[in-house]
């Protein structure tokens, strides 16, 4: 239940259509697929603000339980990750999981050192950041934290 509520809150902060991703990524978790968006978005923060350390080891237990399919079906063939315009928005998106927002970031760095940067997207990502607090000196401390950079 805690897996599938968890999943749950990390979709529905990238799509409208975040239960028929959870169909798709567990099969198993069909019949949880049917909470509400609006209590997902209001008991996702009480929960963390009861116990952060819990909440950090379950979003933790999550991403584990994700095997490469998973991940490339949502990050690479749904979310678009490699896209430049897709990394920005994710950045913007993702507050509950470290490893989609780190590689999203490390998308973000490897089309900033390419020799064809997306600048518009470049400028958007660092406005994001800055907008939620991440200096330089805070960006690896980001990569490592599951709570920061919230607005």
């Amino acid at each position: 239940m805690i897996r599938a509520f968890y999943l749950s809150v990390i979709l529905a902060q990238h799509t409208g259509d975040w239960s028929l991703l959870l169909a798709n990524i567990d099969p198993a978790l069909k019949p949880l697929s049917k909470i509400d968006t609006k209590v997902l978005h209001e008991a996702a923060p009480k929960l963390i603000n009861i116990n952060s350390a819990q909440a950090s080891k379950d979003l933790e237990e999550v991403e584990r339980s994700l095997d490469k399919e998973a991940f490339q079906f949502l990050l690479i063939d749904q979310l678009k990750i490699v896209n430049p315009e897709s990394f920005t928005t994710i950045i913007e998106k993702e507050r509950y999981s470290t490893l989609i927002r780190s590689l999203a970031l490390l998308l973000g760095l490897d089309n900033l050192l390419s020799n064809k940067p997306s600048v518009d997207e470049q400028k958007e990502s660092r406005q994001v950041s800055f907008l939620r607090g991440i200096t330089r000196n805070r960006c690896l401390w980001m990569l490592a934290s599951p709570y920061t950079g919230r607005i």
